[in-house]
């Protein structure tokens, strides 16, 4: 990396390197059969530089084609975005944030099937009819950032997540059954994953029907998918600027419910991505992006902050070491409430309980719009599930939906499927509508 770094530096005033060590372990089965085992990893730099006003970037593979490297990064200098922004120094003393999930580091590929094989014999024995598929995912990176303003931060992360569900097919009808976690203070325990998966296959064996029209929903974290996404593409303040994010202009109006409470959290233990500097060297910390339905800040990295005129919110990260950075938050984590999911299911007098929907991330993300079939609901009725329903879908927009039409709001989270860690949350007027 220095050899990269001094290469630059004779061509122009600004560079940096990031090196990246990618590892990915997986094991997967699908019908309870061992599909998939696979362990795969990348290492490589990534290199950008300020060339008369211009930003460039390029990487590599082979750390001996450092002329190379310098070269091509000065060739998209040319034609590349304008930067006036310097790269971060020194940060001095910072705050350390375990971002390593140990368990995650010592799990091996055998250990992974054998997690897996129990899940699948567990299951098969709660739900014969079943097809149970799960994976297991194990990721691993450690990281560099090497600077012309002085910064040398390395930094690791490692996390461990599970899908696991089943599928059950009699004649025409088809029931898919997810489920997803992330361990992070906890581990994931195969055999109690297979008696979570057989209990839903047990509440979805009646099919019945529901109404149609506005309808009050509780929505598990996988549920809130949609309406995740669309929150955390419209505080990228790439769109904000672009005035396509409904939240342009709102910052520090009250313009959701009072009851709602989201983080940009980056101090979140064995989360993979949290840390006390963000991907570009710039220090992070616990942001709300809204705030008792207060809009807060939007989040930038350093390029975009520098073309609008703001400031890095410490929010530059990276797919790898093979593209620049861009604004991501390190982790959305919606605020618990004070309620347990039975006290909120026996508060509905009628209604559908939504474990997860299709399609997450259909419509106009940007515009906050969501227009999903129900993978898997319920229908509620005097608070309790009396079957599952079918041929449904949800639609509206996240922002009116989470404005004032939020009941109550769960006290222990889990994570969606979009990895975002947010409890359940029971909403009013929800336009249901039967697929046609």
């Amino acid at each position: 990396m220095e050899k990269i770094l001094k290469k630059a530096l004779e061509s122009t005033g600004k560079a940096e390197v990031f090196y990246g060590d990618y590892r990915t372990a997986e094991v997967s089965y699908e019908n309870g059969k061992l599909k998939t085992v696979s362990s795969v990893r990348m290492t490589g730099a990534g290199l950008r530089l300020i060339k008369d006003g211009r930003l460039g970037y390029a990487s590599t593979t082979d750390f001996s084609q450092s002329d190379r490297l310098v070269t091509a990064a000065l060739d998209t200098a040319a034609a590349g975005p304008r930067a006036r922004f310097d790269f971060p120094g020194d940060p001095g003393k910072i705050d350390s944030i375990d971002s390593v999930k140990e368990r995650a580091t010592k799990l091996g590929i055998s250990e992974m099937v054998e997690m897996g094989a129990k899940y699948v014999e567990k299951l098969k024995k709660l739900a014969p009819d079943c097809y149970p598929d799960t994976s297991i995912t194990v990721e691993h990176d450690r990281t560099r950032i090497l600077n012309s303003s002085g910064l040398d931060y390395e930094s690791e992360g490692a996390m461990y997540h599970v899908y696991f569900g089943a599928t059950v097919i009699k004649g025409s009808d088809v029931l898919m059954v997810p489920a997803f976690k992330i361990p992070l203070e906890d581990e994931y325990d195969p055999e109690l994953a297979a008696e979570e998966a057989a209990e839903k296959i047990r509440m979805a064996e009646k099919v019945v029907e529901a109404k149609t029209g506005p309808t009050t929903v509780l929505f598990s974290p996988m549920g809130l998918d949609s309406m995740l996404m669309a929150l955390g593409a419209g505080f990228n303040g790439k769109y904000v600027e672009l005035g396509v994010s409904p939240i342009k202009g709102l910052t520090g109006t009250k313009a959701l419910s009072d009851k709602l409470t989201v983080w940009n959290d980056p101090t979140v233990r064995y989360w993979y991505r949290s840390g006390a500097l963000d991907q570009e060297g710039i220090r992070t910390e616990k942001r709300a992006l809204i705030r008792e339905g207060v809009i807060g800040e939007p989040y930038y990295d350093l390029l975009t902050a520098d073309m609008y005129g703001r400031r890095s919110t410490g929010s530059g990260y990276r797919n790898g070491f093979e593209a620049p950075p861009s604004p991501s938050v390190s982790l959305m984590a919606v605020e618990p409430g004070d309620k347990e999911v039975s006290e909120m299911l026996a508060s509905m007098e009628e209604g559908l309980y939504v474990d997860f929907c299709l399609g997450a991330g259909q419509g106009n993300v940007l515009a906050g719009e969501f227009s999903n079939n129900i993978g898997l609901g319920y229908k509620v009725e005097g608070g309790k599930i009396v079957g599952r329903v079918k041929n449904l879908m949800i639609a509206g927009n996240a922002y009116d939906a989470l404005k004032e039409n939020i009941i109550s709001v769960g006290s222990r989270r889990g994570f969606s499927m979009t990895m975002c860690l947010a409890p359940h949350v029971l909403v009013d007027k929800v336009s249901v509508t039967a697929k046609k």
